[in-house]
């Protein structure tokens, strides 16, 4: 999908048809906003995934305050934008620069 935008539409298309959804994302803690904000914005999404997995440091560290759950209720952040702030030093140790070597404008398209 096209990002949250785009997953809003898909959202809003089923409701027109009574079908409810219910998102996922399983790794950042962008991604987890996201979808959270997601689903507080359309009147079919009862519920969305939350990695509640015992190890996952994009989640738990990355950002500066964990999102914690009550009794499987989250609440948004209030701060502006997603509402999340992240820990640059978290952000720096998981950061990927890209291959070495590999530019991905000149390679042949065949390849992939």
């Amino acid at each position: 999908m096209g990002g949250l935008l785009e997953a809003k539409k898909v959202c809003e298309l089923a409701e027109s048809h009574g079908v409810q959804c219910i998102p996922h994302s399983y790794n950042t803690i962008v991604n987890l906003v996201a979808t959270m904000h997601l689903a507080a914005s359309v009147n079919n999404c009862p519920m969305a995934e939350l990695d509640v997995s015992p190890f996952n440091p994009l989640r738990d560290d990355l950002p500066l305050e964990r999102i914690k759950a009550d009794r499987g209720f989250v609440e948004l952040p209030r701060r502006p934008g997603l509402g999340v702030e992240l820990n640059d030093a978290v952000l720096r140790r998981y950061s990927y620069e890209g291959a070495k070597g590999l530019d991905m404008l000149t390679l042949p398209m065949e390849r992939f």
